[in-house]
């Protein structure tokens, strides 16, 4: 039997991906993309360089590495953000200002990191079975 996770429409759930390290920037992106579940529409190195990218793109979800700029909190897009820490805000404060979900950068993390974005999105069934055909 084998059990494969769509989403709801069938769809994969958009992000465009802003991570200041092109190492890390290229190797998140590469592991959200093999999951089948999402496909990132862009990248950048910092927040300034994507507002207009993402207004452009209108990804589901956007992932910062760090605390985004209000432009980035505005729009049709959810924000999840991916860091490292997250100084002088408390997690509160983040959602109050429009971040959606916080993910910490750490060894075995990343799928988590495609679970809350696929969440945050709103655009996840739960898992069916493909031999059944449901």
């Amino acid at each position: 039997m084998m059990i494969t996770c769509g989403t709801v429409n069938d769809q994969p759930t958009t992000v465009y991906l802003v991570e200041s390290s092109e190492e890390t920037r290229a190797l998140v992106a590469g592991f959200l993309e093999r999951s089948g579940r999402i496909r990132v529409v862009g990248t950048a190195a910092d927040p300034t360089s994507a507002v207009v990218p993402i207004r452009e793109s209108k990804p589901d979800v956007v992932v910062v590495d760090r605390f985004p700029r209000s432009e980035l909190l505005t729009g049709d897009h959810r924000v999840v953000m991916h860091a490292t820490t997250v100084p002088d805000r408390t997690a509160t404060e983040l959602r109050r200002a429009g971040v959606d979900a916080i993910v910490f950068k750490e060894v075995g993390m990343l799928d988590e990191l495609i679970d809350t974005v696929l969440r945050v999105a709103g655009n996840v069934s739960p898992a069916r079975t493909a031999a059944s055909g449901e």
